[in-house]
């Protein structure tokens, strides 16, 4: 996104975007998390893109229910899970597909 916030970032660097609006360069629905640390931030990442799919107009009303119902059961799953680490192995295998010669 060279017009936007990620011109530090070289041209062809991989980046995540929304796959029902394919939004154009500058504007939302494209991300671009420049590390690992970046990636795994849920404020920078999860919950930007949430935001972007439930407002995106092209994203159909019964994946905005299901993102809907997974975040209200969230919660509940987390107090299940046994042990910790699951996220950041979650997001270490996105940045190892994003950044394939990247070091985490």
């Amino acid at each position: 996104d060279r017009r936007s916030h990620r011109t530090h970032l070289p041209v062809g660097f991989r980046g995540i975007c929304c796959r029902y609006c394919k939004a154009p360069a500058g504007k939302c629905g494209r991300f671009f998390p420049s590390s690992l640390k970046t990636l795994s931030d849920t404020q920078k990442t999860l919950y930007t893109l949430h935001r972007h799919f439930i407002k995106c107009k092209h994203v159909p009303d019964d994946v905005k229910l299901m993102l809907h119902k997974l975040r209200e059961n969230h919660m509940e799953e987390r107090k299940t899970l046994k042990g910790h680490g699951s996220q950041r192995a979650f997001f270490r295998l996105i940045w190892a597909f994003l950044c394939p010669d990247a070091e985490g």
